[in-house]
């Protein structure tokens, strides 16, 4: 079963410079939110909710042409600041599936917005 977990926004489309329109579905299968759940297992919480959220209004996103994915990354609190990388990538039939979640080292993310891999959306993330 698959479910439409989000949409790319306008700001995400203009700032990655995608060739989709605004308002194309990110679906979310059950065996790509088993497969977070299991694999990485130090997310903790309602899965979706988090999906939705880091889609909704991520801190950045980037463009990776090497494995033709789009990641979304976004800035939490809980007691202290994480970050959380969730990568989509396009299938065959030109429909967009979130294929995975995981934590990200603040450390790392900064490397990749230094190097341009990322651009932040919200600049107070890495304050």
């Amino acid at each position: 079963m698959t479910e439409i977990i989000g949409i790319f926004s306008s700001e995400v489309v203009a700032t990655l410079k995608l060739d989709i329109p605004t308002g194309t579905e990110i679906l979310l299968s059950v065996s790509t939110l088993e497969h977070i759940k299991t694999s990485h297992p130090d997310i903790i919480g309602d899965h979706r909710a988090i999906i939705a959220d880091i889609i909704t209004a991520p801190s950045g996103v980037s463009l990776r042409v090497k494995d033709c994915s789009i990641g979304f990354f976004k800035c939490f609190e809980n007691g202290s600041q994480y970050y959380l990388e969730l990568s989509v990538r396009s299938s065959s039939k030109g429909e967009y599936f979130v294929r995975t979640l995981h934590h990200i080292e603040r450390g790392r993310l900064e490397k990749r917005v230094k190097n341009g891999k990322i651009i932040l959306i919200d600049e107070s993330a890495l304050i």
